[in-house]
C-alpha cells in the first residue's frame, strides 16, 4: 500500500477524480503532521516538495516517527545553489536567484534531518524528461504555471519565452531533460529506534 499525504483539499479532490492504483490511498496531512501510526511505513518518498515544507526539522521528526527503523527517506529535489540544472533556467536566468532563495540548500536539508537522527546515505543526479522537444517545452512553459516563473517580472518572462521560441525553431528534435538530485537518508548509527 502506498499512502500519499497531501495538505491541499483541492489537490486531494483533483487526484480523487483520476484513475489510481487500488493500493494507492491519498490522505490529508502535512509533513509536520502525518496522520498515521508510529513505525508503519517502510520508506518515505518526497518528490519536489521539500521547498513547500515550512518546518523541515518538524517534518524530519515526524518522518522518524512514522518510519520503521530500517526505513529510508528518498528526496527528489533541486536544491538551492544547484538550480541551473532545471532546463528552463537557461531561458529565464532572472528566476535563478528566486529559486535559490525559496528552495533550501542541500546543507540546510541535511542539517534539518540530522536533528532527527538521519544522515546522508547517497546523493546522485536523476534525469527527468520535461518535454519531448523544445517546441513542446515552449507550449508547457508559456502557460506560466510554475510558481517561480510567476514571480519574475513580465518583461523577463516575455524575453525568456522569446529565447525559448527561437531555440525551439533552431533545434534538432531531442527531449528536454532536467537534472534533479536524489538524496537518500537513513538513521544515523547509534541513534535510538
Amino acid at each position: 500500500t502506498l499512502l500519499a499525504v497531501e495538505p491541499s483539499a483541492g489537490m486531494r479532490h483533483e487526484a480523487a477524480g483520476r484513475p489510481a492504483h487500488p493500493r494507492v490511498h491519498i490522505i490529508g496531512g502535512e509533513g509536520e503532521r502525518i496522520p498515521i501510526r508510529d513505525h508503519s511505513c517502510s520508506n518515505a518518498w518526497l518528490s519536489t516538495v521539500i521547498h513547500h515544507i515550512p518546518d523541515l526539522t518538524g517534518c524530519a521528526r515526524e518522518l522518524r516517527r512514522v518510519l520503521r527503523p530500517s526505513g529510508r527517506i528518498l528526496i527528489r529535489q533541486v536544491f538551492a545553489g544547484r538550480t541551473d540544472r532545471i532546463s528552463w533556467t537557461r531561458f529565464f536566468p532572472t528566476a535563478i536567484p528566486i529559486l535559490d532563495e525559496r528552495w533550501p540548500s542541500l546543507d540546510a536539508v541535511l542539517a534539518a534531518f540530522a536533528v532527527a537522527g538521519f544522515e546522508k546515505e547517497s546523493l546522485q543526479g536523476v534525469d527527468e524528461v520535461a518535454a519531448a522537444d523544445l517546441s513542446a517545452y515552449y507550449d508547457k512553459i508559456k502557460t506560466r504555471t510554475d510558481s517561480t516563473l510567476r514571480l519574475i517580472v513580465d518583461a523577463d518572462f516575455e524575453s525568456g519565452l522569446a529565447r525559448l521560441r527561437k531555440a525551439a525553431g533552431e533545434e534538432l528534435r531531442a527531449p528536454v531533460v532536467s537534472r534533479l538530485d536524489l538524496l537518500v537518508l537513513h538513521r544515523s548509527r547509534g541513534s535510538p529506534g
